[in-house]
């Protein structure tokens, strides 16, 4: 029995946000979520460059066997146009974006996933998450150090330690797995999977129509106080008789016109546009080919030639010690835009920067001492500040100051709620 997916995809700014930095794509071949971020660097635009670059996959005609080398090089083609976007305009240095694509042959479907949105499957009544969330509590809970239960209230718990970006080269995770009939595959975004439990979303996912699954998901997301952008792509796997619609869908900040038609231009001016544009999906594959073989017979001539390679070498050393200062600039200057809450002594503190080390380097440097004592906290906010508590920006680090000196306080009172430290503990001064 020959298969094809029937899908639909939908997208919520949600409650809280202003406006909406995800993009989502549910087509014939390809369905994807991509989660941008970046504030005021435009995470709206990286999420929908990196959503224009994947959706030529939806257009190419490959074999099951091509479903891994396509989408890695539609990911390199993704990181392209987002490194084009950052050299032309400096106001977009430090946006990025999640990614989690799906893309089907008709027997197969491959995955590309880089970030914390996910994609799941569902088969015979049970879900199934197919993605490894890229976070910092995830790495915890991958060591030991951190329990399921205790990473989804870690303060942390948002912190991504892989995204596309254009400065930091990635390896997505890929992977290929077997569809059946009446498979239900669901690509999202942390604003539904971070607020929703998987046990929730299986049941929401057992019947109905995938648009009817799209839009219960994303009311419950919204039930659960919305605080995220929430982007859902849901797609089943029917009979191809059923000729379902083969219009495809673009969700989220994609919609918007001249945000697609400005990541187009980005990624039609990229070498990877170009040759898209020029040779298609295989002509590409077999230029490839033919500069694979020109580069082995240039290797050949540079061997015969000892002063040529002594010259090559140096311009590949030069060429890679460019890559490594380049690669630490932009990974200084995105710790830069990132704040926590710490320990600084026995007070609380503002630090820049991420609450971590690199061989006995420091990631963070305090920007702003408090008189909040942290022997004075209650039980829970101590841990938490000794942990560190992320913050999107100085002002809202400022803030979570100000809550811990309610906190305290609240403890000085004559019967302190529980959780408090014991009267002799010292207060702020």
């Amino acid at each position: 029995m020959a298969l094809t997916l029937n899908y639909a995809a939908g997208s919520d700014v949600g409650l809280v946000r202003a406006g909406n930095e995800d993009s989502g794509y549910a087509g014939p071949r390809l369905l994807a979520v991509a989660d941008g971020m970046g504030g005021h660097a435009a995470g709206e635009v990286a999420s929908s460059l990196v959503m224009a670059s994947m959706a030529t996959l939806d257009d190419d005609d490959l074999i099951a066997s091509d479903l891994l080398d396509a989408l890695a090089e539609a990911v390199s083609a993704a990181e392209e146009a987002l490194s084009a976007a950052v050299d032309a305009d400096d106001d977009l240095n430090g946006m990025g974006t999640t990614l989690t694509a799906l893309l089907w042959s008709g027997s197969r479907i491959g995955l590309a996933h880089v970030g914390d949105s996910r994609a799941y499957l569902l088969r015979d009544g049970d879900l199934l998450r197919l993605t490894h969330d890229h976070t910092y509590v995830q790495s915890l809970v991958d060591k030991g150090e951190l329990s399921v239960e205790e990473a989804e209230s870690h303060p942390m718990r948002s912190v991504l330690t892989k995204v596309l970006d254009g400065q930091h080269r990635v390896r997505p995770d890929l992977s290929v797995r077997e569809v059946r009939a009446n498979d239900r595959f669901v690509v999202c975004s942390d604003g539904l999977s971070g607020v929703v439990s998987e046990q929730t979303m299986a049941e929401e996912l057992s019947d109905g129509t995938s648009q009817e699954a799209v839009d219960r998901l994303i009311a419950l997301a919204r039930r659960a106080g919305g605080p995220d952008n929430i982007t859902v792509v849901v797609a089943d796997v029917v009979d191809a008789d059923a000729r379902p619609a083969t219009t495809a869908l673009v969700v989220g900040a994609s919609e918007d016109p001249a945000l697609a038609a400005r990541a187009a231009r980005i990624v039609d001016a990229t070498p990877a546009g170009k040759a898209e544009q020029a040779l298609g999906q295989r002509a590409r594959q077999k230029e490839d080919e033919s500069v694979r073989e020109r580069v082995a017979s240039q290797e050949q001539a540079r061997r015969r030639s000892s002063k040529r390679r002594w010259t090559t070498r140096a311009t590949v050393a030069a060429l890679i010690g460019i890559a490594v200062v380049l690669a630490a600039i932009g990974g200084l200057r995105w710790i830069n835009t990132q704040y926590f809450v710490g320990t600084a002594g026995q007070y609380v503190a503002v630090f820049r920067g991420v609450n971590q080390s690199i061989v006995g380097i420091s990631l963070s440097t305090p920007v702003e001492a408090t008189t909040v004592i942290v022997e004075a906290l209650p039980d829970l906010s101590r841990t938490q500040v000794v942990t560190g508590i992320s913050a999107k920006s100085l002002a809202d680090a400022e803030k979570i100051i100000e809550r811990l000196r309610g906190e305290v306080a609240g403890c000085a009172v004559a019967n302190p709620p529980e959780g408090c430290p014991s009267p002799t503990a010292p207060t702020t001064p």
